[in-house]
């Protein structure tokens, strides 16, 4: 039986190692500079801005995604410098499987931001809550909505039924309220 052994992959040394990490600080770096820029390109200094766009205006998504496709794409390069087949072959893989990461990480919309945010806010105890739309609903839909997001629901009048339509709430649609605070929905005559 004819054994072969692997050859093992190749160490980097510390003059190697230090070039690698200057070059993963320059493309993290270099990446945050490009989204500034092109940020201001395109959108434009905050003072020539539009104040009603609802566009997202963080910097932290862009730049992080463009860091890690830099990222991504550095370590498939230097893939090709790993004389293991099999090993060079995990890494590419690894590679296109992250990529699938990085795209959803940009592209994930405003909302999962503020389900994140939420989040954080009840394991802190700094939760705030936005009223929900129920606007046109009847009363029995709209206090299950607004129950289930820790609000208490009254009505005005307060002999309406679960049938009756919702007109307005006070406080309105969208407004910061803490939770356990009073939605109380106006129905229509």
């Amino acid at each position: 039986m004819n054994l072969v052994s692997a050859a093992a992959a190749p160490a980097l040394n510390q003059n190697q190692l230090g070039t690698v990490l200057g070059w993963m600080a320059l493309l993290f770096l270099g990446s945050g500079l490009l989204v500034v820029i092109f940020r201001l390109a395109l959108e434009g200094t905050p003072k020539r801005q539009r104040k009603d766009t609802a566009s997202d205006k963080t910097l932290i998504r862009s730049w992080l995604a463009i860091a890690l496709a830099g990222g991504l794409l550095f370590f498939a390069a230097a893939s090709f410098l790993i004389g293991d087949s099999s090993l060079r072959n995990l890494l590419m893989g690894g590679v296109v499987a992250s990529a699938g990461s990085v795209i959803a990480f940009y592209f994930s919309s405003k909302a999962s931001e503020q389900t994140q945010q939420n989040l954080l806010n009840a394991a802190f105890g700094t939760a705030t809550i936005n009223v929900p739309d129920v606007k046109g609903r009847n009363v029995g839909d709209a206090r299950t909505i607004i129950e289930a997001v820790q609000l208490n629901f009254a009505t005005d009048p307060t002999t309406a039924t679960d049938d009756q339509t919702v007109a307005d709430t006070k406080p309105p649609t969208g407004t910061t309220v803490k939770p356990g605070d009073t939605v109380t929905a106006t129905i229509t005559p």
